[in-house]
C-alpha cells in the first residue's frame, strides 16, 4: 500500500498581489492582526488550525469562483478544492501541514471530529491519491 497526502503546494511567501494565493496572504494577515485575539482570548498569537484552514479556504473559494471558470487549475489547487468540498481541510492540515503551533489544536479537533480524521486517512492517505 502506498501512503501519501494529497499534494497542495502552499507558497512560503504568498504575495497579496498573487491572483491565486493573495487570499491566503490576506486571511493570514487578518488572523495575525485581529481574528486570533477574538478566537483565542488571552493567548499570545500563534499559527493555529483555524487560521491555516481559513486561509486555505479563501484560496479554494477564489479558485472556485466564476472568475476562474474555464481556466485550467493546477493539480495542487484541484486537490485543495476537493479537500475543502469534502470537509476534510482541517484533517489535511493536521496531518500534512502541521507545525508546533498548529499541533496544539489537534486534541480538541480530534475529540470533536474523529470521524473526519479517519475519513481523511482512509480516503486520501491510504488510497495514494495525489
Amino acid at each position: 500500500m502506498r501512503l501519501a497526502h494529497p499534494r497542495v503546494d502552499v507558497p512560503k511567501d504568498a504575495a497579496a498581489s498573487d491572483p491565486v494565493w493573495g487570499p491566503y496572504a490576506a486571511a493570514r494577515a487578518e488572523w495575525r492582526s485581529r481574528r486570533f485575539a477574538e478566537t483565542y482570548p488571552g493567548e499570545t498569537y500563534r499559527h493555529s488550525l483555524a487560521e491555516e484552514t481559513a486561509a486555505l479556504r479563501a484560496v479554494a473559494a477564489a479558485a472556485s469562483s466564476p472568475a476562474w471558470a474555464g481556466k485550467e487549475l493546477t493539480p495542487s489547487l484541484s486537490n485543495l478544492i476537493g479537500l475543502n468540498k469534502a470537509g476534510l481541510l482541517e484533517a489535511y492540515v493536521l496531518f500534512a501541514l502541521v507545525d508546533r503551533d498548529i499541533s496544539q489544536d489537534y486534541a480538541a479537533y480530534r475529540k470533536a471530529n474523529r470521524d473526519k480524521l479517519r475519513r481523511y486517512l482512509l480516503d486520501y492517505v491510504t488510497s495514494g491519491k495525489e
